[in-house]
């Protein structure tokens, strides 16, 4: 009998460490917040962001013996991401870090034949030399991509979007996770943008090419100025 007591005895013991080992080591950790946090923010994956922009200019192109005055207007859409797989995030005293890389420029879409442009443009009719046409959708893609970058390089309100559309993610996920969160501080690295070629509009003399009413190029005495925002204002 003093066997199968100490024999009972024993295995009660081991049974209470069992229960105690499940209890305490055998429980998953709870998972790291900013871990998922950051799981979160590469599921998200990319931001992307639209601006609609109309071109208007009046160019004056050299044809023998017509040498006419034409009136382009095309609509266009530059497009923007930010990928959010390689970004870093840190929280230290209930402020979140984050380091993204840099916004990138995407393709931009234009109007892509003569007839969608021509209905885009309130000036045109069918009259027109469709040559002359033809000229200046050819250039509506390279000047779309100019000022992709133009906008990018000196436009703030560009980068303040994606910083404000990551903060309210990365703030909401927070909330749900119950991490809490005072300030968010988002540093986008610089683009490094190379600089894209503005073809020949042939301006008509002292007009400027703009988008959206804001010049970008001028024409003065056949030279071109190229004009950009100031900052300071």
């Amino acid at each position: 009998m003093p066997f199968v007591r100490k024999l009972l005895m024993l295995a009660g013991v081991a049974a209470i460490g069992a229960v105690a080992y499940w209890w305490f080591a055998g429980r998953e950790a709870p998972p790291d917040p900013i871990m998922v946090l950051v799981n979160q923010m590469r599921t998200r994956a990319v931001i992307e962001h639209e601006r609609r922009v109309t071109v208007w200019y009046k160019s004056c192109p050299e044809v023998p013996g017509v040498n006419p005055e034409v009136f382009v207007i095309w609509p266009g859409r530059l497009l923007y991401t930010l990928d959010l797989a390689h970004s870093r995030l840190s929280l230290s005293n209930d402020v979140l870090s984050v380091s993204t890389p840099p916004i990138e420029v995407e393709e931009p879409a234009v109007p892509s034949d003569l007839a969608q442009f021509i209905a885009s443009n309130p000036f045109w009719n069918l009259r027109t030399d469709a040559s002359i046409g033809n000229s200046a959708l050819k250039q509506a893609t390279p000047v779309a991509r100019y000022l992709s970058v133009y906008f990018l390089r000196h436009d703030p309100a560009l980068k303040s979007y994606f910083t404000k559309e990551l903060e309210t993610y990365l703030r909401g996920v927070a909330g749900a996770l119950n991490v809490p969160v005072r300030e968010v501080v988002i540093d986008i690295a610089e683009a490094k943008l190379s600089a894209n070629v503005l073809p020949q509009l042939e301006l008509c003399s002292g007009t400027a090419a703009t988008a959206n009413g804001v010049p970008f190029v001028r024409e003065s005495e056949g030279d071109y100025i190229y004009v950009f925002p100031n900052k300071s204002q």
